[in-house]
């Protein structure tokens, strides 16, 4: 991967991660339902946990837990099935925004 790239997706993914942090876990799970298909949505309604993660003073991730999970990230939101593999559902970039789509 370029490392500019990397660069610019660490700032805007930082930015969104922080801006999510903000919301309640109410306002989180609907913003969430927004952004990712239908089919994740079950996680989203059947939440047991939503646990915030700060690193070194800053947001880390956000992660829901069902039986899988998605887990917010600054590069995007990974979708992890209680079985399986791990896999990128939504990246951040310039043209993402938390108020939008």
């Amino acid at each position: 991967m370029d490392i500019k790239k990397l660069e610019k997706q660490l700032i805007y993914g930082n930015s969104i991660v922080s801006e999510l942090f903000k919301l309640s876990d109410k306002e989180l799970t609907m913003k969430i339902k927004e952004i990712v298909e239908e089919k994740y949505h079950e996680i989203i309604d059947n939440a047991q946990t939503i646990r915030r993660t700060i690193e070194n003073e800053k947001p880390k991730k956000i992660e829901i837990f069902y039986w899988d999970s998605l887990t917010i990230e600054w590069f995007g939101i990974d979708y992890n099935p209680e079985h399986g593999q791990s896999k990128k559902i939504r990246e951040f970039d310039e043209h993402f925004v938390v108020n939008g789509k």
